[in-house]
């Protein structure tokens, strides 16, 4: 049975960094206003593989939400009342989301053998919903028509979330990007469209980078489109993260470490050159300056063995470490970040953490040429300093360090494109709870 209160669903998709942006408003929704239940939906039981209890916005939301409704490998939405409890379902059922990743494989591939298998595939479900029975939960006659979502109209499309969406065609919901990007090319854009846009409220981060887009890409129109600035860089938010955040290692603190944003290894970031950017920034920052790194990996990110290779396993937590600590505790009075092509790098720039971009383009295709240099979008507008050689980086690395002004030009560039409202969170949330109201 659904609760008598209304409920607000967050649907996580498609990583979390919709937790991240979200989490502040629902924060705020949490603390002022117990007429509401807080459910987070997870689609993809992937992403509580990346969950984190070292960084606190895994905590804060741990704290929050009453209900945690996820899918499983087999299919079916099973209910938890903590984060936690994912976390530990997705740790021990490990071998069995392997096994049907595998399955789905097959059928694709090789659907003669898929035959074969498909009758003990169909008793291994069988069994497996017989035994989590008490846990299985149907969405559909959970929601409510007064109920809303918080979601990312970017997962408007992708089939692992079509038939949730549906349930929610004819509710109120609320749109806000999984991160800060810059959305400019429109080109290759076709003009998508959303039922029921009179029930969508999108809020965005910067008119400048991303009204035209979401206008082309979604076929909303301005009625859809809110810019209250960015809730998770209130300054009030930074602190409660901060707050409940662990520390590192005194030798990992502040400006006597380099903070390194990781990206996995990609088309625009072959293994090769990653490999090179690590021995520069590690012949810099460890061998000349004396100073230690903390690496911050991507939440899709292996650990590749590329940072043992080149900083030393034997180094490790004497000259650099890993964290899952959140960007705003790694950023706390640190003097430098080095980002290998990461979005992370607005949340430096509104901390004012000078950040050097370090990433060679050349000849890899789809990025913006200046002066001759292939540059990504980051760099485009000055978000970052980039760097693709040695010489670059000791450069510019050398710049910051006997720089006293980088911190001021940082949110002066943040200035130019982003709002910065210290109420933006609040904005947002008193929003919502508005168009509730006015519905209901």
């Amino acid at each position: 049975m659904a609760s008598s209160r209304r409920s607000i669903y967050l649907l996580c998709s498609p990583n979390l960094g919709v937790l991240d942006n979200w989490l502040p408003v629902l924060f705020k929704i949490y603390k002022n206003d117990k007429n509401y239940r807080l459910v987070l939906l997870l689609p993809d039981l992937s992403i509580a593989s990346s969950v984190h209890f070292d960084n606190a916005i895994n905590v804060i939301a741990n704290k929050i939400f009453e209900l945690i409704i996820f899918q499983n490998s087999p299919g079916e939405w099973f209910k938890v009342d903590s984060l936690e409890n994912v976390k530990a379902w997705s740790d021990s059922n490990f071998r069995v989301a392997k096994f049907f990743k595998y399955a789905q494989a097959i059928s694709a591939k090789y659907p003669k053998v898929y035959r074969l298998i498909s009758p003990f595939i169909s008793l291994y479900g069988i069994v497996n919903r017989y035994r989590h029975r008490e846990k299985i939960v149907s969405i559909a006659n959970q929601v409510c028509d007064t109920d809303v979502l918080l979601y990312d109209v970017h997962v408007n499309n992708h089939k692992n979330v079509s038939q949730l969406l549906s349930i929610f065609e004819n509710n109120l919901r609320f749109s806000m990007p999984h991160g800060i990007s810059i959305k400019l090319k429109l080109d290759h854009i076709s003009k998508g469209r959303i039922k029921n846009i009179n029930k969508l409220q999108i809020y965005l981060f910067s008119s400048f980078f991303e009204r035209d887009y979401n206008i082309k890409k979604y076929g909303v129109n301005n009625e859809n489109l809110n810019f209250f600035g960015i809730p998770r860089h209130d300054f009030e938010w930074i602190s409660e993260v901060q707050h409940h955040s662990q520390s590192l290692s005194p030798q990992f603190q502040g400006d006597k470490a380099v903070l390194i944003i990781s990206a996995p290894i990609s088309a625009c970031l072959p293994r090769d050159r990653k490999i090179k950017s690590l021995k520069d920034i590690k012949k810099v920052i460890i061998e000349k300056l004396g100073m230690n790194l903390v690496i911050k990996l991507h939440p899709k990110e292996l650990k590749e063995g590329v940072y043992e290779d080149v900083f030393g396993a034997g180094a490790y937590e004497k000259t650099w470490v890993y964290s899952d600590l959140h960007a705003f505790a790694l950023a706390k009075e640190r003097g430098m970040a080095i980002s290998l092509f990461s979005g992370v790098s607005f949340d430096m720039l509104r901390l004012g953490v000078p950040c050097i971009e370090y990433i060679d383009l050349q000849d890899i295709p789809g990025f913006d040429v200046i002066n001759g240099k292939s540059v990504t979008p980051f760099a485009r507008y000055d978000f970052v300093t980039s760097v693709s050689d040695y010489d670059e980086f000791e450069l510019q690395v050398n710049r910051i360090i006997k720089s006293s002004d980088c911190a001021a030009s940082s949110l002066k560039k943040y200035n130019e494109y982003f709002i910065k409202d210290e109420e933006s969170s609040s904005r947002v949330a008193s929003n919502i709870i508005q168009l509730i109201s006015d519905k209901k």
